[in-house]
């Protein structure tokens, strides 16, 4: 049995992370502020420690044994990012380098940042920036402190049931409107690709994240256009101003993990919670 921390463990993914590391058999402390994370999210057997990501470095409950932290932590919506740089600045490489400070301070020999293709493909906004300065402070403290780091890059996480049409992903914020108003806003014409990769396969990939070291990535590489999508939840379309500096395609090239669910079963699963 191993015995892991989670940081942003009350959010959609990282509450699954929680569970799938006690369906396996470990300890998982969740490190939540729950401003953003739900407490209905967290596991029963896990423990909560309710506290900013800024505090761990002084926390007590670290001391002890630990075989890793998987760091999710921080702001999940590019859009409000965008129009507020500051709060964006405020929930983004400076929790990285706390969490990065607790694990030097307290010895724990694996560090797993959950960042985002968005570094990739969209760098120059704030959530962009924020992940990419989070990379590059993993990377400054495998080479300075000697660290075991490991990266790995999300494509469109969709399908998880905990997931929020507050992180601004496309296809929970269709599931929401679909129930409130019974009918979807298309940003632009809908032409824009992306990659989208169901929650289990995020998740396993996440954990698996912790047997690698340097920077990874998961997609299916393959594109979906957000009409196409649209029209898969079969109510009408109204298209509405795009929003600037959205990418006209963010998709993976080459995937460092398997992925096991195909779009179309995906989308079956997902459409059941609308």
């Amino acid at each position: 049995m191993g015995r892991y921390i989670v940081t942003g463990g009350a959010g959609h993914i990282g509450s699954h992370v929680v569970d799938a590391l006690i369906e396996r058999g470990d300890e998982a402390l969740v490190v939540d502020t729950l401003s953003a994370g739900k407490q209905k999210n967290l596991n029963p057997k896990a423990t909560l420690l309710e506290c900013s990501v800024l505090d761990l470095p002084g926390r007590e409950e670290l001391k002890g044994v630990w075989n890793g932290v998987f760091h999710l932590a921080g702001s999940v919506n590019v859009r409000s990012a965008s129009q507020n740089p500051l709060l964006a600045s405020q929930h983004g490489a400076n929790l990285t380098v706390a969490a990065l400070e607790a694990v030097r301070a307290f010895r724990i020999p694996k560090f797993v940042f959950v960042s985002s293709a968005v570094v990739e493909f969209n760098p120059f906004t704030p959530y962009g920036i924020e992940k990419e300065m989070g990379e590059r402070y993993c990377f400054y403290y495998q080479k300075q402190f000697g660290l075991d780091v490991s990266v790995i890059r999300l494509q469109s996480v969709y399908g998880s049931p905990r997931h929020s049409p507050v992180s601004g992903n496309v296809i929970p914020s269709f599931i929401e409107q679909k129930k409130k108003t019974g009918k979807l806003q298309v940003s632009g014409d809908g032409s824009q690709f992306r990659d989208f990769v169901y929650y289990t396969d995020i998740v396993a990939a996440i954990l698996e994240a912790e047997k690698r070291q340097g920077l990874t990535q998961i997609g299916t590489c393959e594109g979906h256009s957000i009409l196409e999508v649209a029209k898969y939840f079969s109510c009408p379309i109204e298209f509405v101003g795009r929003p600037t500096g959205e990418v006209d395609r963010q998709v993976c090239e080459k995937s460092d993990y398997e992925t096991k669910v195909k779009f179309e079963e995906g989308m079956k699963r997902t459409l059941k919670l609308t």
